[in-house]
């Protein structure tokens, strides 16, 4: 059963995060979700090019506001291999760019900067009984909010659900920098 949900799903505030499989994983259709999303990755599409003008994050060294926005958006040491994509944008209104969202999410309608970390994979959003597949966490002024860009799963029923069709992203965000 699918059902159509208006725009990308959110989850807001701190949540239990954890990997429900690599980087493949049952409900990975078509999807408008980050870039090189597990959907595309697997039908062979290329993501689009990497915004070179948006400074990498270093893994082993981030700077103090982005191991906040990695914290924020609960990414450990475990899960770092399914981040995507991370960068900060100058204006959040532009994270349409970056990721399959319709563009009238309350949270990007404004010219503050934002972080985007784009995750890669089935991520089990286990408060919320769903598994999100390549969803996005987006912050801005230090408030964060999960996207589900791509299909998310019931863990209770496995209802499979879509968020309405998106422009697909024009750019990528750099990876994360050893």
């Amino acid at each position: 059963m699918r059902a159509q949900t208006p725009g990308a799903l959110l989850l807001e505030g701190a949540i239990l995060l954890g990997l429900a499989g690599c980087v493949s994983g049952p409900g990975a259709t078509g999807s408008s979700g980050p870039s090189g999303s597990t959907a595309d990755l697997a039908l062979g599409v290329s993501p689009p090019p990497v915004d070179t003008s948006i400074a990498p994050v270093s893994l082993s060294n981030p700077s103090p506001e982005a191991r906040q926005v990695l914290d924020l958006c609960q990414v450990t040491p475990d899960h770092v291999n399914a981040v995507a994509g991370m960068g900060q944008i100058p204006h959040a209104r532009d994270a349409t760019h970056y990721a399959g969202l319709v563009g009238v999410e309350p949270q990007i309608q404004t010219d503050a900067p934002a972080w985007i970390v784009q995750l890669r994979g089935p991520i089990d959003f286990r408060i919320a009984n769903q598994t999100w597949i390549d969803p996005v966490c987006i912050v801005v002024n230090g408030a964060q909010l999960f996207y589900a860009v791509g299909p998310t799963r019931s863990d209770i029923d496995g209802t499979i659900s879509t968020p309405l069709p998106a422009a697909p992203p024009d750019r990528s965000l750099p990876p994360l920098a050893p």
